[in-house]
């Protein structure tokens, strides 16, 4: 189980309470704050994270073709999901939409970089 978040704070329940989740919901969410976070920023584990802020700097051909490796390492630690998409998106708030798949399920992650 695990304490689920919407918009960067914890998702309430009818109740008021916290919202708890299990199974794909909080794998996928596992996944997306791999995604999200900038590798090294996070104090109590500098392994999690992506390298999608490296891209931020990179010409759009080449961005396009790194996202799909950045997004498959930022996930190695969840042997349970894959990366089997990855869409950069240059423009004024640049992104990278990633398909992440978990047993036959399947959710696209939006990482603004």
């Amino acid at each position: 189980m695990d304490t689920m978040l919407e918009n960067g704070d914890f998702k309430l329940a009818e109740n008021g309470y916290p919202y708890l989740s299990g199974g794909k919901d909080e794998i996928f969410q596992r996944a997306a704050i791999r995604l999200t976070v900038p590798l090294g920023s996070f104090t109590l584990d500098t392994q999690l994270g992506s390298k999608f802020y490296t891209l931020k700097n990179e010409k759009e051909p080449i961005a396009a073709g790194m996202a799909i490796s950045l997004a498959r390492e930022a996930l190695r630690k969840l042997p349970q999901v894959s990366a089997e998409k990855a869409v950069y998106e240059a423009g004024a708030e640049p992104c990278v939409t990633v398909t992440v798949k978990y047993g036959a399920e399947t959710e696209e992650i939006k990482v603004k970089i």
